[in-house]
């Protein structure tokens, strides 16, 4: 299972004797090895056939076929070996314990003597799984009730407290960047900073749908009465802007290095939900993103690699291409969505050559140094040492977003001194109380449970076709969403399954 696996994602460096092994199993196109690598693992000891007799073993032979299809898109058959483990789903992480994770000890107590791969592995997974579990804390208290209110994203929020100051400084995102890296050790940053960039996307996301829900709604009906929208609403949109920035850059960092699989079904995911972002950004100009270009063109590219191998990468850079060429063909005139009274903020870009830092920002958007320059990082220690940080205290500032609103281009921009976050049921910048803290997210799509048939006319009484030409991007092609027929395929062929 580990030879299927890693043949499928196997990505050597360029001429080494790693590469020249991988490309003599894979040159011979009559033969899936990885395939073939798979269905024998499968017939020495299939984990499906014989539950009762079943130990450990079957639950990682179970993880790692589930990972296999994952990984040669087929997901239908990915989650069908992930439910055979037991209906996983409806365990709850409080029931597991946080101490199976702990620093490895022998019998008699002494800690076991690792190395320095060993012990980036160890601070990896435990960086990992701390962050999964904030996932799963939003899949149930926000996604689960598809609701989302500015008090329960803060106490989730909460939960991210610390992180970066616990990371192993070896994982941290700058060192991929500063420091010539194994494969390996590049792979592990890769994954325990995507996954905590896609943790804070996950959280702050809805925010950022419902702020561009308001600006389309201000389009189409025309009315000038302000929106108001709460500080804190704010500032986790625009968190949600800049986590996907800073998920491309990493990627990239990866990409160029030349480690980076091309079918990495994680990397595919958190590139793709962090594309749609910045393209959608671009399409309202809710945020001003000086680098949004470079991002695209990042997102697009590295789909474009994945897709001559991996069809969900084939499926998904289809779309962000679509997407792309809907948003450059509008009148520049109509590439902004705008509410009244609101100007739009510039996001913080990190950069090779940027001293600031987002995963500091992200959490801690107070704190002194946060938006000064970086210190240098250490080179990764020889000597052993403890895995995580203590804790810290309680009396931190309130963590997530990060985002200190700068100038905007019309020329306004919030003080130094509203950075922080709104304390929930406290007063707004606007000195009100918001009424907009909480929401359905089937509020965020009215129109998706209604019945087949055309769309329902806005209060103007525009027609679908003319509705979808007041964003710029003309009348509605036959077969789409919004035209009156649905006979023509969304997407593509593909042999995606």
């Amino acid at each position: 299972m580990v030879f299927a696996i890693g043949l499928v994602m196997a990505r050597p460096r360029p001429g080494s004797p790693e590469d020249s092994i991988v490309e003599r199993l894979r040159s011979d196109k009559k033969v899936n090895r990885a395939e073939l690598f798979f269905r024998n693992a499968k017939s020495l000891a299939d984990p499906v056939s014989g539950f009762e007799d079943a130990d450990f073993w079957s639950i990682q032979a179970l993880l790692l076929m589930s990972l296999y299809m994952l990984s040669v898109s087929k997901r239908n058959a990915s989650y069908a070996y992930y439910a055979s483990l037991g209906r996983p789903t409806a365990i709850s992480e409080e029931d597991c314990s946080e101490k199976s994770l702990d620093f490895p000890h022998k019998i008699d107590g002494t800690p076991v003597i690792l190395n320095d791969s060993e012990k980036i592995g160890v601070a990896a997974l435990d960086a990992a799984v701390k962050t999964c579990h904030v996932i799963g804390l939003t899949l149930k208290k926000v996604y689960s009730k598809r609701k989302i209110s500015t008090v329960v994203a803060q106490e989730i929020a909460e939960q991210l407290e610390g992180w970066n100051e616990s990371l192993h400084h070896a994982l941290h995102w700058r060192q991929a960047i500063d420091h010539q890296l194994e494969p390996g050790h590049g792979i592990a940053i890769l994954h325990i900073n995507l996954l905590q960039c896609h943790s804070i996307m996950l959280l702050t996301r809805p925010f950022f749908l419902y702020i561009l829900k308001k600006a389309q709604e201000q389009e189409t009906t025309g009315t000038s009465k302000p929106s108001r929208l709460s500080h804190r609403m704010e500032k986790f949109a625009q968190t949600c802007v800049e986590a996907s920035q800073h998920t491309l850059l990493i990627v990239q960092t990866a990409w160029e290095a030349k480690y980076l699989p091309q079918c990495n079904p994680f990397v595919i995911h958190f590139v793709f939900a962090a594309g749609l972002i910045i393209f959608s950004n671009e399409f309202a100009s809710l945020y001003h993103n000086p680098k949004a270009e470079e991002a695209i063109q990042s997102c697009k590219s590295f789909l474009k690699y994945c897709a001559q191998y991996d069809p969900q990468a084939e499926r998904v850079s289809w779309i962000v291409e679509a997407f792309d060429r809907a948003n450059k063909s509008r009148q520049p005139s109509a590439r902004r969505l705008s509410l009244p009274s609101r100007k739009i903020p510039i996001i913080n870009i990190p950069g090779p050559n940027n001293a600031y830092d987002p995963m500091v920002g992200f959490f801690v958007p107070n704190r002194p140094g946060s938006q000064q320059s970086l210190p240098s990082l250490p080179p990764i220690i020889k000597q052993e040492q403890a895995m995580s940080a203590p804790s810290l205290p309680k009396s931190l500032p309130p963590i997530l977003p990060s985002v200190l609103q700068q100038p905007s281009p019309e020329g306004s921009g919030a003080s130094p001194g509203n950075t922080g976050l709104v304390q929930a049921g406290m007063h707004s910048t606007e000195g009100q109380i918001s009424h907009e803290t909480e929401f359905d997210f089937d509020s965020l799509w009215p129109n998706w449970n209604a019945p087949a048939g055309p769309p329902q006319m806005p209060p103007s009484q525009v027609g679908p076709s003319e509705a979808f030409g007041a964003f710029g991007l003309g009348q509605a092609p036959p077969g789409s969403l919004l035209g009156s027929s649905v006979n023509v395929p969304l997407y593509p062929p593909t042999d995606f399954r």
